[in-house]
């Protein structure tokens, strides 16, 4: 209805709010029976969830930073929309507070961002959501001086603030795709160190094409996979250093699985990672799953043989599944 109501009544909406208008104050009444209810249903609904994270002693999920974000961008709205004065009575008083309200979970954001940063490196998702919060907090502890001081809100603080740190963290090295990719390899060049690979040899193998696959710890494999991959897709093949920059010249270098490239294999199944590996069997026959989804997969061992699974259980299969939709099988060295 939005759009309707400023385009029907344009010269009544831009009236000054002293002179008054039908058109206004429809759009008005919307957004009092509106935004209001719905953050104060909202902060109490997270202030639950915080408080059951501090009960159960419960590490915060990918979920909380966002929902934190969702809460300061809905202060922040509602503010710009009725901005309260010091002497506002009802919803405006209620209002007032919502920034000081915000303080408390703005250090749950940033601790939930900081965990993901510290097992899985910096992304330009995670460092544009933890700057939005720092920024976010900042406004709201200016917010909570003006109203400990009953002083009227400065409203046009918060646009110009996110605009200069959008600015900001948008060009030079400082930038969030600069700070994510040098987070990113710095992660990947720790990981090879560790595993004593030279990263600048590009035609450095662990193993012979012949023999078994070099078995490490599956931390440092995910890890490898991990950041190879995204440095691949979302800076090119161009970030990846020597000994795997050429593995990301293929065309699926998106889906590759960088630490296999490598010879490598992780001392144990890696289920967060979405990589199983597993012998053949007969489709008969069961098998646990501790976490995580089953496929039954065919597979053909050869152009004109049937569509079902080897019969030797010594034939390695491994599954890459990349979403809910979508699986990689490699079997015998084919794709």
């Amino acid at each position: 209805l939005v759009p309707w109501v400023v385009l029907g009544g344009l010269r009544d909406y831009v009236r000054p709010i002293d002179q008054g208008s039908a058109v206004a104050g429809v759009a008005q009444r919307i957004a009092l029976f509106l935004v209001p209810p719905l953050l104060a249903v909202y902060y109490v609904i997270l202030y639950a969830y915080v408080a059951r994270i501090f009960l159960t002693q419960e590490i915060p999920k990918n979920l909380v930073s966002p929902l934190v974000l969702a809460a300061g961008g809905l202060a922040a709205l509602g503010l710009l929309l009725f901005d309260p004065r010091p002497a506002a009575r009802g919803v405006g008083r209620w209002l007032r507070i919502a920034p000081a309200l915000f303080l408390p979970l703005a250090p749950l954001g940033a601790w939930a961002l900081l965990l993901r940063t510290g097992q899985y490196g910096l992304t330009e998702f995670r460092l544009i959501r933890l700057i939005a919060i720092v920024v976010l907090a900042l406004l709201g502890v200016a917010a909570t001086i003006q109203l400990v001081r009953r002083r009227p809100f400065t409203l046009h603080a918060a646009p110009l603030a996110l605009a200069v740190a959008a600015l900001l963290f948008a060009v030079g090295p400082w930038s969030v795709l600069a700070l994510s990719k040098a987070s990113q390899r710095d992660r990947l060049l720790d990981a090879l160190a560790a595993l004593d690979i030279p990263a600048d040899d590009a035609g450095w193998q662990s193993a012979a094409p012949d023999s078994a696959p070099r078995i490490v710890d599956a931390g440092v494999y995910d890890q490898i996979r991990g950041s190879a991959r995204y440095l691949a897709t979302h800076h090119g093949a161009d970030a990846l250093p020597p000994v795997l920059e050429r593995y990301a010249r293929n065309y699926d270098s998106r889906w590759r699985d960088y630490a296999a490239d490598l010879r490598l294999q992780p001392d144990r199944d890696i289920v967060t990672g979405s990589v199983i590996r597993f012998a053949a069997m007969p489709m008969t026959e069961a098998f646990p799953v501790r976490a995580g989804t089953a496929w039954r997969i065919g597979w053909s061992p050869g152009p004109e043989g049937p569509y079902d699974a080897p019969s030797d259980a010594a034939t390695s299969v491994r599954i890459v599944p990349l979403d809910s939709v979508r699986l990689v099988m490699h079997a015998d060295g084919r794709r």
